[in-house]
């Protein structure tokens, strides 16, 4: 959960690409399959993208015995496979970006979009490819 957290932070600020648009309903099958854990934890009107899915990770880690139904884990579980293989496509599609950028053996996900945000913000005229552009759209997709 923590990963997913990380990995749609990185992607909302990376080249200012908004990530929780093309992840509406993803984010909206995980707010639904997960009320109760929401209600029980106290996230109050949290959603996906907005604090949910931190607030259920914090009351879990604090309550040890508090246990997340199979459609929620399900709905999460969805949500992080689809985002697994679309950052594997980003490390495929930006091995250029990432070697411009110095990114070394930084992974797909957070590592190399911080890195690659990082080095946008140093050098105002660095571009991503059309193939490196397409992985990360199909990824703000989801």
């Amino acid at each position: 959960m923590k990963f997913l957290i990380s990995l749609m932070m990185a992607l909302a600020v990376l080249f200012a690409v908004p990530a929780q648009a093309g992840l509406a309903s993803d984010e909206q099958n995980i707010d639904t399959a997960c009320t109760q854990e929401a209600a029980t934890a106290n996230c109050g009107n949290e959603l996906v993208g907005k604090g949910l899915l931190k607030c259920v990770h914090a009351y879990q880690k604090a309550n040890k015995s508090f246990q997340v139904s199979e459609n929620c884990k399900a709905a999460i579980d969805t949500l992080k496979a689809e985002l697994k293989s679309d950052i594997q496509n980003i490390a495929a599609a930006c091995t250029q970006e990432a070697a411009t950028a110095n990114c070394g053996t930084d992974q797909a996900g957070k590592g190399l979009l911080k890195c690659l945000r990082t080095y946008k913000k140093a050098n105002s005229s660095f571009q991503l490819s059309d193939g490196c552009k397409t992985a990360m759209s199909a990824l703000k997709n989801h």
